[in-house]
């Protein structure tokens, strides 16, 4: 094995290359938000691709979810700088191979990948140290760790770790057909609190060493010499494996340190350079998104009077009272019952006298002129490429649709809500699951609802804010954060003369009458449009946002049109759904002025469309499924470098 810096290491027959190598960031899949967002270098930003690289020698696996499909560097950004990170037991699960991690590694590597460097490991060789432990215990062997000692012989500055190689261990055994192979002899339980008995750790396949035998049974037929043998399910022994990951993660550390020199000498990293959008270079300006397609109108799509988008797609109602949509299609959401991804609008056929369209994760809705909802797309009974009248609803006036469950208000100002409940979003007291719509409890004269991705907020006559469902982010506006789900409309203090409301995925916002916007919920991509990360439970004023006479939220992002029709935007800015401004966006509301006038908004999870007073759109973001409508399905984002 060899581990070589990624500075000048070269992957022969790597078959996803841009995933591993790119001119601009060099081999993305390891590097730290600071390196990525050229900010400033110090000893803790080799632990971040420390953790990596051992989560990947233990599973052979990449951490990434986009390094397993279709890669796109774009959607990598979003996982390094926006979306959790999850521990690496639960993201191994995700790729079945839950089992080749050992007890203690999630702490360890939750001490590793960790976007602030200050919370991470200081350098390697203390993350190595507190990793030997858990892999010796893992193992049932011995794991000591050897550093660089210091160019020329020097010392090894304070912290770092030093003792013998760890292979070979002192005491080996050669067993029968392994050659001249030396393999570890398992030793005594060491003494590792909350670890299983490493002579027979839980997770290990029974029998298979190590285990109650003293060495690995003989090489079989068609093994390679030095090859360790397969386990009865074909999953190689995660002993040889986990010591295996020791060794190398000491050779990389000793080249680490050559490389670096005296990393505990390096200087200390005054608070103000941590801030990502301070350049650590004379003349540095970061990647600037410039909006690809805010200068153009989607071709063939005119007399727009109203925009819809799920994750990644988006549909527009014509004045003709007629639908098209466009982008992702694989739960036939574009409603021309295929599944096959639409770079241009394409009308949704038998559907006409439409009042309102709303769209979620992968279905789109449309109320008729008959007060019925129809939906397709991925329905609670599988994907409908056909409209489906929703069961149990008559009369409604209103409609939304968040990611998995849909409301309407009715004729009398109530509201009823139909689909996923496991969050208490349908309102009605529990959280079953309902096929049909159920009335919703406490809610009476109501103009507007809106759908989150389990939550849910209603808009009174009287500008009051009601919303149930999901809390842990704040998203209810209550003051409070929690797992259990608040399943019957509870009232947003502090909150009133509203005029109109939003909801993202996990945020909420509500414009006034005096066109101010409040905003709550997850701030972790600035969604909420304030200073600091986290979670804002009570309504926040967004300075600089109005006066605003429309707003709308995508995923993690909010818009609005000024009452001089210009459009500013805050939030998540990975794949320039902002339109302009650096990937990491400053925290609040940033004018859009290319995009000209603006009278209608529909931002997405990725992408944001906008309607313009001539009733043509505009589409800017990202366009992995044709979601631009610009007849392609480009994943480039258009950006300028600074120069």
């Amino acid at each position: 094995m060899k581990i070589l810096d990624f500075g000048i290491a070269k992957v022969v027959g790597e078959t996803r290359t841009a995933a591993m190598a790119t001119s601009a960031l060099g081999s993305p899949l390891w590097m730290a938000p600071e390196q990525a967002e050229q900010g400033a270098i110090r000893p803790a930003t080799d632990v971040w691709a420390l953790g990596l690289i051992a989560f990947y020698a233990l599973t052979n696996a990449y951490y990434w979810r986009i390094a397993h499909g279709d890669f796109a560097l774009a959607m990598l950004l979003r996982e390094i700088f926006v979306d959790p990170l999850d521990a690496a037991s639960v993201r191994a699960a995700l790729y079945g191979r839950a089992a080749l991690i050992p007890p203690g590694f999630d702490g360890w590597f939750g001490r590793c990948v960790v976007r602030d460097p200050s919370q991470r490991f200081h350098d390697a060789n203390e993350a190595l140290a507190a990793l030997a432990p858990i892999l010796g215990a893992a193992a049932g062997v011995p794991v000591q760790v050897q550093t660089y000692p210091g160019p020329q012989g020097g010392v090894a500055p304070t912290g770092y770790v030093s003792g013998p190689a760890p292979y070979p261990p002192a005491s080996m055994a050669t067993p029968v057909g392994y050659g001249s192979m030396p393999v570890p002899t398992p030793v005594p339980t060491m003494a590792q609190p909350g670890y299983g008995t490493p002579a027979n750790p839980p997770w290990a396949q029974p029998g298979s060493w190590p285990g109650t035998q003293a060495v690995p049974p003989p090489m079989g037929p068609g093994m390679m010499p030095g090859a360790h043998p397969m386990t009865a399910n074909g999953r190689r022994n995660t002993g040889v494996i986990v010591l295996g990951v020791a060794i190398a993660l000491t050779a990389m550390v000793s080249m680490a340190f050559i490389a670096r020199g005296r990393s505990s000498d390096a200087p200390t990293v005054a608070p103000e350079m941590r801030n990502p959008q301070a350049p650590t270079v004379p003349g540095f300006h970061p990647p600037q998104c410039r909006g690809t397609g805010m200068d153009r109108d989607v071709p063939g799509l005119a007399g727009v009077a109203q925009l819809a988008a799920g994750r990644f797609h988006s549909c527009a109602l014509l004045r003709t009272g007629t639908v098209a949509c466009w982008g992702w299609n694989n739960s036939r959401q574009i409603g021309n019952d295929t599944t096959e991804d639409q770079y241009a609008p394409v009308a949704v056929p038998g559907v006409a006298g439409v009042r309102q369209i709303a769209a979620g994760e992968q279905t789109t809705c449309a109320l008729l002129q008959t007060g019925q909802v129809v939906c397709w797309g991925l329905l609670m009974r599988g994907a409908r490429g056909t409209p489906t009248e929703v069961a149990e609803l008559a009369g409604a006036t209103t409609v939304t649709y968040g990611s998995f469950h849909g409301c309407a208000t009715l004729g009398d100002a109530t509201v009823a809500c139909w689909g996923q409940n496991n969050s208490g979003q349908l309102g009605d007291g529990t959280t079953s699951f309902r096929q049909g719509a159920v009335a919703v409890r406490g809610l009476a004269g109501v103009i507007q609802v809106v759908a989150g991705s389990r939550h849910t907020c209603a808009l009174d006559r009287v500008g009051s804010v009601w919303c149930w469902g999901q809390q842990e982010e704040g998203q209810l506006g209550n003051g409070h954060r929690g797992r259990e789900p608040v399943a019957t409309p509870t009232p947003v203090p502090g909150v009133s003369n509203v005029a109109a409301i939003t909801a993202g995925e996990s945020h909420t916002c509500a414009l006034r009458r005096d066109g101010s916007v409040l905003c709550w919920g997850s701030n972790a991509q600035g969604a909420v449009g304030v200073a600091g990360e986290g979670i804002q439970a009570s309504p926040v004023l967004v300075a600089g946002a109005g006066p605003a006479v429309r707003i709308a939220a995508g995923g993690h992002h909010t818009c609005v049109v000024r009452s001089d029709r210009t459009l500013a935007c805050w939030g998540e800015n990975t794949t320039c759904q902002l339109g302009v401004g650096p990937f990491q966006a400053p925290r609040g509301p940033i004018a859009v002025p290319r995009v000209g006038p603006v009278t209608e908004l529909g931002p997405a999870s990725m992408h944001t469309c906008v309607v313009r007073p001539e009733s043509t759109v505009r589409c800017w973001g990202y366009n992995n499924y044709g979601q631009l409508a610009n007849g392609s399905t480009s994943t480039q984002i258009d950006i300028d470098y600074g120069h």
